[in-house]
């Protein structure tokens, strides 16, 4: 016969199994964004607007709020998303910005699915190495770089276009 005190044991544990699925979303996150802004090669983390303010060059956000790793909410199908932001003009008082909407799914307790959709929609499977988060960090740029040749440029011919292959 089951018992209060076994769904007790039952909540608790369920509990702590979120817990564990939204530590690993956290720590996943972090290293992508470790990765990433490693890979930018960037001369400083942050750039100063007009009056002086610094802002990071990559941050992101859950929803509309800028928030860090540890504010992102995973929910009860293991499915996190949150959108990354690279500023791509630094000017002081016209700033731009490119977002990256990142999806993350939990599939194991060390495995994470990633799908980046940007300009383009890719999902990176079984994402357990930093080698695979370099390559989802060369996809970001890559994405970003495609974006800013096809969408803003738009009716002009580029002079020095950039190719992503040859």
């Amino acid at each position: 016969m089951i018992t209060y005190q076994d769904i007790k044991a039952k909540q608790q544990l369920a509990t702590e199994c979120t817990q564990a699925c939204l530590n690993k979303v956290c720590y996943m996150t972090k290293k992508l964004i470790d990765i990433y802004v490693r890979s930018l090669k960037l001369s400083s983390g942050n750039w100063c607007d007009a009056v002086g303010d610094k802002h990071p060059y990559v941050y992101i956000t859950n929803g509309n709020a800028r928030c860090s790793p540890a504010e992102i909410v995973t929910g009860p199908d293991n499915i996190t998303y949150f959108d990354l932001y690279t500023i791509t003009d630094d000017d002081p008082h016209h700033p731009k910005a490119e977002k990256i909407r990142i999806l993350m799914n939990v599939t194991d307790y060390d495995t994470f699915d990633v799908t980046v959709a940007g300009y383009r929609v890719e999902t990176f499977r079984a994402v357990d190495t930093d080698e695979k988060i370099a390559e989802i960090s060369e996809f970001i740029k890559n994405d970003i770089i495609m974006s800013l040749n096809n969408s803003s440029l738009v009716g002009y011919k580029i002079k020095d276009p950039i190719y992503l292959w040859d």
